[in-house]
């Protein structure tokens, strides 16, 4: 599929994906010289079911290191990432280092990940203005701070943090089911 992307090349910082970058353009199943990760440009001919990126036009400059999961809420999503394992069969263009396509909607990574060999099901790089961190099993810790990390996109059928979503959670009254009822799974 000829699409245009913007890309940043990347080299491996240690053992995260931290990468260094510098721009360019190519098409998303064309070679990369050594690895990287695309922003699509064109846009998508049927609404997304799942929310598009806060602001697509920083889809791809967000960086490679990330948080994996938690949080129990969020409240944006930054971008959606088809991360490329060479070991899995992805074109290794990177001395056998991952990389990743950044997209503004998840159509486009599945897209995208649906036509790349070695390719993973897209996850969501979400925002979560506040979080609630589970220290131990049923601990839960209310978190007034900024983070950035990977969710699986099916995460992303819970409810978009309110103002009253974490207090209601934390609250001695809360329903014995909350973390259900946070999970979009009960009401």
């Amino acid at each position: 599929m000829p699409w245009e992307h913007t890309k940043r090349i990347g080299q491996k910082v240690g053992s995260s994906h931290g990468f260094k970058s510098s721009g360019g353009s190519f098409r998303c199943n064309q070679a990369l010289p050594d690895g990287g990760f695309a922003r699509r440009s064109m846009p998508m001919n049927t609404p997304s079911t799942l929310p598009t990126a806060l602001d697509p036009t920083l889809v791809g400059t967000y960086p490679a290191s990330a948080k994996a999961g938690g949080g129990y809420v969020w409240d944006a999503v930054l971008e959606y990432r088809v991360w490329c394992y060479p070991r899995d069969g992805a074109e290794d263009v990177d001395d056998g280092s991952d990389y990743y396509y950044a997209f503004a909607s998840h159509e486009e990574a599945q897209e995208c990940a649906a036509q790349t060999a070695g390719a993973q099901e897209p996850l969501a790089l979400v925002l979560q203005q506040e979080y609630i961190d589970e220290p131990e099993s049923g601990r839960y810790v209310h978190m007034r701070e900024h983070r950035v990390t990977e969710w699986p996109v099916e995460f992303l059928s819970r409810p978009r943090r309110t103002p009253s979503t974490i207090p209601d959670f934390m609250s001695p009254t809360a329903p014995a089911n909350r973390l259900e009822i946070l999970r979009g799974t009960a009401s």
